[in-house]
Order: structure tokens, then C-alpha cells, then sequence
């Protein structure tokens, strides 16, 4: 599993852009989504998902609660593996382009061209 971290600062409201799912074993018309779907998987519970994230951008909608508040776009950064100590559902996250991408079971971080270190549970 790989995702992406940001700094959410007290008292600025962060704005993720659009957090993606969707189940591993049909096919999704999101387009962050589309090549990690639709995959047969060996699981025996109901289905697994797979998450992605799709960065703000100034022409996203606003709900309304949010509209008086100035807000930051999240500057998300790649973190490595995470032990999936939980035996949770879900696969890793999918690539970001410019922020999270993979080679084979090691995540890169498409900035650097460089692995970065897997997660290190005590």
C-alpha cells in the first residue's frame, strides 16, 4: 500500500480536491481510478476498494459551508508503504501524476525519480 500526507495548519481550511473510491472488482468511469479497477482479486469478503485523490483545482466545486473561508490546497507529498496491519479492504492508493507513482511494490516519488521508504510500524 502507498498513499499521499499533506500539513493541514490549525485554524486554515485544507482543501483535499476530490477523494476517489471505488470497488476493486468492477470497472469505474473515474479516470484516476480506471486502471485499478474491473480486476478479479482472491479475497472471500464482499469486495475490496481501491482510493485515489484528485488534487484541487480552481474550477472544482465549493459547497456552501465552504465558500466565506479562505481556503489552501493541499500540497500532497508521497509516503511510502504502510503495513496493512488490519487486514483492511482496500488496495494501495492510485498513482498521482507529479505527486505518487509505483514501481512494481515500491513507491516513487515522481518529483525525484526516487523510492521512498516504506512505513516502519514499531
Amino acid at each position: 500500500m502507498g498513499t499521499v500526507g499533506f500539513e493541514a495548519k490549525p485554524g486554515v481550511v485544507t482543501d483535499l480536491g476530490f477523494v476517489l473510491a471505488a470497488r476493486l472488482d468492477l470497472p469505474s468511469s473515474v479516470p484516476e481510478l480506471t486502471e485499478m479497477t474491473g480486476r478479479k482479486y482472491h479475497m472471500t469478503l464482499p469486495f475490496a476498494s481501491v482510493m485515489g485523490v484528485r488534487p484541487f483545482q480552481s474550477d472544482m466545486p465549493v459547497p456552501n459551508q465552504l465558500r466565506n473561508f479562505t481556503r489552501v490546497p493541499a500540497a500532497y507529498y508521497p509516503v511510502g508503504k504502510l503495513p496493512n496491519l488490519f487486514g483492511d479492504l482496500i488496495s494501495r492508493m492510485a498513482p498521482v501524476p507529479g505527486i505518487l507513482a509505483y514501481d512494481g511494490d515500491h513507491v516513487i516519488d515522481p518529483k525525484t525519480g526516487q523510492r521512498v521508504p516504506d512505513i516502519e510500524v514499531p
